[in-house]
């Protein structure tokens, strides 16, 4: 039986050794069951204990995601040659960020309607449900630019504590977003930041499904590019799909 162990053990090993061979130029990613070579810049790898950007990692190195769930980079600069109308996001220096950051979910069929829903923790909010009904008061709705979605911003908040951030749907929420109706109206949490040196800029957490490949995409936008969110998700699939090991690769 030991001998058996050893054979299996070597021709894992082989293989693994195979795949690396096809990903000189990259980092051998095995993800959601499927074989990736992830550019260097774009891999990074998720751990119990951080993030660990591939460029860090040895040049031989084989990631392994041992949960469904995986952190990918693209540069800004290929999106905005895909997408020009996407807007430069900005750190707290002033620097562009020169990355789109994606945290990427391996999703069942079976599991894609629950991530349609809205949040009923952002239901409870916006609504005014329960322990927030003295909190979140006098909501104010607005437009946001190239859409008919709106922005609903907390008008009233007692401690101040949420003072400058909103969240944006595609019509105004109902009790029920979070278990049957208006699957996908939900679409972002937006915040201010910046600081005194340089301009006030508004970031915005939003996500795109992709069906076909099984893919709830999270990423993060100025909220005057929230509009060509769907267009930048499926782009990101597009680059993550087009890193894949095909079988004629792996041999």
């Amino acid at each position: 039986m030991r001998a058996v162990y050893l054979v299996l053990g070597l021709l894992i090993l082989l293989l693994t050794i195979n795949f690396l061979d096809k990903c000189e130029e990259g980092k051998f990613l095995r993800f959601a069951g499927k074989d990736y070579c992830v550019p260097r810049e774009s891999s990074i790898y998720m751990s119990g204990v951080g993030f660990f950007n591939a460029l860090f990692l040895p040049l031989s190195g084989q990631l392994d995601s041992d949960k469904n769930q995986e952190i990918f980079v693209v540069p800004i600069g290929n999106l905005k040659s895909a997408i020009p109308e996407v807007k430069d996001r900005t750190t707290k220096n002033g620097s562009i960020y020169p990355h789109i950051q994606a945290l990427v979910f391996a999703i069942s069929k079976q599991e894609l309607p629950k991530f349609y829903l809205t949040s009923t923790a952002i239901i409870d909010i916006v609504l005014g449900i329960g322990e927030w009904s003295e909190v979140f008061k006098d909501p104010k709705v607005s437009t946001i630019p190239f859409t008919d979605w709106i922005r609903i911003t907390q008008g009233s908040y007692l401690d101040g504590a949420s003072k400058g951030s909103w969240y944006v749907f595609k019509k105004y929420p109902e009790l029920t977003d979070g278990s049957s109706s208006n699957p996908g109206n939900f679409v972002a949490t937006c915040m201010s930041q910046g600081s005194k040196i340089y301009p006030l800029e508004t970031v915005c957490g939003t996500s795109y499904v992709d069906e076909e490949q099984g893919f709830y995409i999270k990423f993060r936008l100025t909220e005057d590019s929230l509009y060509l969110k769907d267009q930048v998700g499926a782009y990101l699939v597009k680059q993550i799909s087009s890193w894949e090991l095909k079988e004629s690769e792996k041999n």
